[in-house]
């Protein structure tokens, strides 16, 4: 990313491209293009983005082994290859990726202020849902938790981001279905329910 980011100062290649490889560099670049520009104020965003770009187009396989050292301890390879499609898209640098899947390995200290004013009812219907799945897989979660949103009436918004706050302790995660699936339906209720009896 910040070499091709670098190939871009002072050189604008006349059309819409912004990827490029240093071979299809060298072969499209032209003295001609190079125009003057300010290169101490360089767009730290435009270089970020770039960069998310690129981590985006990895294999999960490329993915685990390049965050092993980002990850929190004790974070296993076959475990950033399951979460990779999860989280890919969510970061622009390997180092915000400690913070992004943290809760996945320590239980997270949850602020009441930042759940909804229904969050009890939320919650133990939620407890209840996970409760009764015994084939425990990402599309029967999804739909028994729809199921009793709408017979409920709750708003799936509120109910989803209660439900995320409880588990992660924050309000921007990866998607929470997937994540609970991936800790666990043991480890899921238990962090529901500490949530109810401590707040």
């Amino acid at each position: 990313a910040l070499l091709n980011f670098i190939m871009l100062l002072g050189w604008n290649p006349g059309t819409e491209k912004e990827f490029y490889t240093l071979e299809e560099f060298i072969k499209d670049f032209s003295i001609g293009k190079i125009h003057k520009t300010d290169l101490v104020a360089f767009d730290r965003q435009k270089l970020l983005w770039m960069n998310s770009q690129y981590i985006q187009k990895l294999t999960d396989e490329e993915f685990a082994k390049r965050s092993l050292k980002f990850a929190p301890a004790g974070a296993k390879e076959e475990f950033l290859i399951n979460i990779a499609p999860l989280v890919k898209s969510r970061i622009k640098t390997f180092s915000e990726l400690k913070d992004l899947i943290g809760f996945f390995f320590e239980k997270p200290k949850v602020d009441k202020k930042m759940l909804g004013e229904n969050y009890k009812e939320h919650l133990q219907n939620a407890i209840e849902v996970i409760e009764d799945i015994e084939d425990w897989n990402l599309e029967k979660l999804g739909s028994f938790l729809l199921e009793r949103i709408d017979r409920k009436k709750f708003h799936t918004g509120n109910f989803f981001m209660d439900l995320r706050i409880a588990i992660t302790g924050r309000k921007f995660t990866p998607p929470i279905n997937d994540s609970i699936v991936i800790l666990g339906k043991d480890e899921t209720l238990k962090r529901i329910k500490s949530v109810l009896a401590n707040l």
